[in-house]
């Protein structure tokens, strides 16, 4: 066995279905070749299902945390900051339980978001929304997955509203249609939240 594990992922997937972890070549090739007989798709239609592909990622120790922002003509706004739970459950290595909300209160946070503006801008992100997520090993944040022009897939927006004053979707339309909102909005999540927020995952 490795001493520390593979990570077998679709490579158009979400919400860790069909995620697993290796900790030896043979384990990690039976996962690679049940994911390329039965793909996953995100959309109907997606390339994915006529070229079935499978991404293998070095397994991270640490904190998952993501970054959602908006983008106005390459000046990148972090609307929401989001630290996830994970378990290992029912055979399954990467169960979400929650999705917490978070202030930006610290210099790990300020570097975290350094970290995903720097990641935007190593994509050409220029417009529109997008949702990082990230882990914080010990020797700093690491991306595992950018999901460029989408907004996070959870239902956020009750939560941001009461937690933030703003989120995302608005923040996007105003992006495109409205200087003025786009400008006052801030640049980072607050230091204090207005109430705290989480997303829980019922697990049978």
């Amino acid at each position: 066995p490795w001493e520390r594990g593979v990570v077998c992922k679709p490579r158009r997937g979400q919400a860790s279905i069909r995620v697993s972890l290796a900790d030896s070549v043979a384990t990690a090739g039976r996962q690679c070749r049940a994911l390329l007989a039965a793909p996953v798709a995100l959309l109907r239609g997606d390339d994915e299902a006529g070229s079935p592909s499978v991404l293998l990622q070095e397994e991270l120790r640490g904190r998952e945390w993501v970054v959602d922002s908006v983008s106005r003509d390459g000046e990148h706004k972090v609307v929401a900051l989001w630290r996830y739970s994970k378990a290992s459950l029912n055979g399954a290595p990467f169960v979400n339980l929650c999705d917490e909300l978070r202030p930006a209160n610290d210099a790990d946070d300020e570097a975290l978001m350094e970290y995903a503006r720097r990641v935007l801008d190593a994509l050409g992100v220029r417009w529109g929304p997008a949702h990082l997520e990230i882990k914080r090993p010990a020797s700093g944040p690491v991306l595992v997955e950018a999901n460029v022009g989408r907004w996070n897939g959870v239902d956020f927006k009750l939560l941001a509203d009461a937690c933030l004053g703003y989120n995302a979707y608005e923040a996007t339309l105003d992006a495109f249609t409205d200087r003025r909102r786009w400008e006052a909005l801030p640049a980072t999540p607050p230091p204090a939240l207005g109430g705290a927020g989480r997303l829980v995952k019922l697990v049978s």
